[in-house]
């Protein structure tokens, strides 16, 4: 059974939603690599940063699959 991971909604203006079948941790770094926030949840809060692009590293705790997305925050 292949682990997918999905993060959605992108863009966003508040939460970031990561779809996993396996447990998941997430880093959270701004456009110029600096990491903002390691997450061991299934949601990043983000509306507390600035509009912009930010990368989301995700890494199945159990390592059968990482993945990074690019997110767009912007206010509605």
């Amino acid at each position: 059974l292949e682990n997918t991971i999905s993060v959605y909604p992108n863009p966003t203006s508040n939460r970031i939603f990561i779809q996993s079948n396996t447990e998941v941790k997430s880093s959270l770094y701004n456009i110029s690599g600096k990491k903002l926030g390691v997450y061991n949840a299934n949601e990043i809060d983000m509306s507390t940063f600035s509009n912009g692009i930010y990368i989301i590293d995700v890494e199945s705790v159990d390592l059968s699959n990482n993945k990074t997305f690019r997110v767009i925050k912007q206010w509605e």
